[in-house]
């Protein structure tokens, strides 16, 4: 059975087939246009300074292609904006679309994800380590009690159980309140670039 068909009385998702959502959290010095996209949307985020913007993909997008196809448009509309490299108070944030797996696929994800989560963060960039806004399990040990209470909800059938509240546990490197708010696993550890290959092989890994 199916994660979104279990969730059915539990709260109503729309269904895509895309595995992948993406957000990419950006700055620059100066205003600028911004450029009219197929697969993004735009906005201000206010942890971002000066002119940050996010640019969010519409709906989660098929890895492969699709997703190849998403990142060429962004880097490409994108390409004479002139972005702080790098800035440490962005980051990029990939949804992991879990409603078309099973309860065991994602238990399966979660497990490998804990044992390699202190690679990853490391991965993800120097100034990422113990930070306050994509912390780790080892800073932030009620994330593996919080993995553990998951699945003891869905064993038991309750499914409100897992709908972690968003101020409690959306600063983790992994944020479970995207299961119940989109039904995706969120990676928040990953450093703000803009480079569209640097950001293909982190999806890669994932």
């Amino acid at each position: 059975m199916t994660i979104i068909h279990s969730l059915r009385n539990t709260k109503i998702y729309k269904k895509y087939d895309g595995e992948i959502g993406l957000e990419i959290e950006t700055e620059t010095r100066a205003p600028y246009i911004v450029p009219e996209f197929t697969f993004w949307h735009v906005h201000g985020d206010g942890s971002l300074r000066d002119f940050g913007q996010e640019y969010v993909l519409k709906q989660p997008v098929k890895y492969g292609k699709e997703l190849d196809a998403a990142l060429t448009e962004w880097a490409t509309k994108t390409s004479n904006i002139p972005f702080i490299k790098e800035s440490i108070s962005t980051s990029v944030h990939v949804h992991m679309n879990m409603l078309n797996e099973t309860w065991k696929t994602l238990g399966n994800y979660l497990t490998l994800y804990t044992l390699f989560e202190n690679l990853l963060i490391r991965y993800s960039g120097p100034d990422r380590l113990s930070n306050l806004f994509c912390l780790p399990i080892c800073d932030a040990e009620d994330t593996y009690r919080n993995i553990a209470q998951l699945f003891k909800y869905v064993e038991a059938k309750n499914y409100k159980g897992i709908m972690f509240s968003e101020g409690t546990v959306k600063y983790a490197a992994c944020n479970l309140a995207a299961l119940g708010m989109y039904g995706s696993v969120e990676h928040r550890s990953f450093r703000g670039v803009t480079d569209i290959d640097l950001i293909k092989k982190w999806i890669d890994i994932l």
